[in-house]
């Protein structure tokens, strides 16, 4: 089985952490509970961690690592495995086993000659072409995997994932690259 938080993605400034601040960084990494593994790229001051099954994400835990290094996020983006629901005003993504919920959205508005709010979460409404591909997976009751920076995830819950892209898996039992659908947005 896959994790159902199959990716974290963290970048920070380049140039502020050398080698033995990325030795500590990815000691701190190890200690979080539910990180299988890590991999840092100090020349493109990224660290990707892999998650455990069923270990339920923690934010604060990824903060407070990179907080006792010295860094601080520019950007943390996630891969998450799970199902879709919806009501009259979201569509929120479920991951499998530890249930962690993400209230998806849409990249920003971008408006040319517009003052767009982009720190607001109201106005990232899916787009219809991204809403009908998640309520069509919801209907066929079929696994989804999205990924996406998490929007404002301090001020969690509920955690705002951004859609950048979708994988739609055809078939549950098949685990390989052939049986998903894959858009980009």
């Amino acid at each position: 089985m896959h994790a159902e938080i199959e990716l974290v993605t963290i970048k920070w400034t380049a140039g502020l952490c050398q080698a033995s601040c990325i030795r500590g960084l990815e000691q701190q990494f190890r200690r979080i509970q539910g990180v299988t593994n890590v991999k840092i790229n100090g020349d493109q001051a990224q660290a990707d961690l892999a998650w455990s099954p069923n270990a339920p994400f923690s934010f604060r835990a990824i903060e407070g690592a990179m907080a006792f290094i010295g860094l601080s996020m520019n950007d943390l983006r996630v891969t998450v495995r799970g199902t879709v629901r919806h009501d009259e005003r979201s569509v929120i993504l479920t991951s499998t086993g530890d249930l962690s919920q993400f209230v998806l959205m849409s990249p920003p508005p971008m408006s040319f000659n517009m003052y767009v709010e982009v720190n607001s979460p109201l106005n990232r409404e899916l787009t219809p072409q991204v809403r009908s591909i998640l309520l069509a997976a919801e209907q066929n009751q079929q696994t989804v995997v999205i990924s996406g920076p998490l929007f404002h995830p301090e001020t969690s819950p509920p955690l705002f994932l951004t859609v950048e892209s979708v994988n739609v898996v055809q078939n549950a039992s098949t685990e390989n690259p052939r049986s998903r659908k894959s858009d980009r947005f």
